[in-house]
């Protein structure tokens, strides 16, 4: 796994906004800058796409730098397959040489038995590393979540707590992990087809948290982590479930936890098709209930987003909180605000810039 380094000086960039104009606000700056004299200054970090004459938003794009390969996560040996990194700078455990009293800590997923990402389905576990650097190296020290369990996201909580939401709960749903690091054995027989979805419109969806308290460092004990089964609240029925879900969360400083979650899978449910779309779900505290905030489909389209990550925006500053969103597979921006109707940009992939109203209450 390679590390890239965000750099740290603010960046002007002075360039056409989507509709054909310098930019007038912080909204075609993408929330990641200012417009100045209808001009963008990008917040140290953040840089322009390159091809701003077919339309990119200012400030749109990370301005990142690679690091040397040795000063990445390898996983357990340089035989192991990993995919994403979610990292927090958290407390140093009693006894850790550490200058300034924090670690960095990745929750990665990692394959099991040497297998690679093709066995992702069955192989794949959620790790544990530390640094003494964002950069690294990071060492592994122990599995969290067994198979099976993939796109970690971790947030550190208001009250303390290290949180992890994951692509499945350490269940093996899909079968069992395959022994790439032995000889081969027969394919095990598929594992049965989840139950049918409820006929109501709405239903109570459930899924498995994993925590740990961050104080003193006490993540870094294995024992220190348990799995809490939590709810989402009248989730419609049309998102497949369980799915492809891949949760983005976000914890606002007042204690409520947002997440962005994917409303399809592979197959066709009702009006949606494959990868159709993203939800926002919240609730008053980490453990749930949650419940839908969003309007019904914040980016809807077809197998076209993927792993979506949600982040917090400093502007503008007149409003209580706003949140950013983007997707992987389509370069995608959203503006969720508390308490207001608010858009979401997706630049889809011809470059057409679609809006969708977004509406949710505190």
């Amino acid at each position: 796994m390679r590390v890239l380094l965000l750099t740290t000086a603010a960046t002007v960039m002075r360039s056409v906004a989507a509709d054909g104009a310098f930019c007038e606000s912080g909204l075609d700056c993408s929330l990641n800058g200012v417009c100045v004299d209808k001009a963008c200054v990008c917040d140290p970090g953040w840089t322009s796409h390159p091809s701003l004459s077919q339309g990119s938003p200012d400030c749109g794009m990370l301005d990142l730098k690679p690091v040397k390969s040795y000063e990445s996560f390898h996983g357990i040996s340089e035989q192991s397959s990993s995919w994403g990194g979610s990292v927090l700078q958290l407390p140093a455990a009693e006894g850790v040489n550490s200058s300034d009293g924090t670690v960095y800590a990745m929750f990665a997923a990692e394959m099991t038995h040497n297998c690679t990402l093709r066995h992702w389905l069955t192989n794949s576990e959620v790790v544990l590393a530390v640094a003494d650097s964002p950069t690294g190296p990071y060492k592994e020290q122990f599995q969290v979540i067994p198979p099976w369990a993939h796109n970690p996201e971790a947030i550190l909580t208001s009250d303390g707590t290290v949180v992890i939401y994951t692509l499945g709960d350490g269940i093996p749903y899909h079968g069992p992990e395959f022994r790439c690091d032995e000889p081969p054995a027969p394919a095990p027989k598929p594992p049965p087809a989840p139950p049918p979805a409820p006929p109501s419109p709405t239903h109570t969806a459930n899924f498995t948290l994993h925590y740990a308290p961050a104080k003193a460092g006490a993540f870094t004990s294995k024992d220190n982590w348990k799995a809490l089964n939590v709810s989402i609240l009248d989730f419609p029925t049309e998102f497949q479930w369980p799915g492809n879900w891949n949760p983005a969360p976000i914890a606002l400083p007042d204690g409520r936890v947002r997440v962005m979650v994917h409303t399809g899978w592979s197959r066709i449910t009702g009006n949606l098709t494959g990868w159709s779309g993203e939800v926002i779900i919240e609730a008053d505290d980490w453990r749930g209930p949650y419940r839908v905030i969003s309007s019904k489909d914040i980016t809807s389209c077809t197998y076209c987003e993927e792993d979506p990550y949600m982040w917090q925006a400093r502007r503008p500053p007149h409003m209580p909180s706003v949140d950013v969103a983007f997707t992987h597979s389509v370069a995608s921006s959203c503006c969720l605000v508390a308490g207001v109707s608010s858009e979401c940009n997706t630049l889809r992939a011809d470059r057409t810039v679609h809006l969708a109203v977004l509406t949710h209450t505190t």
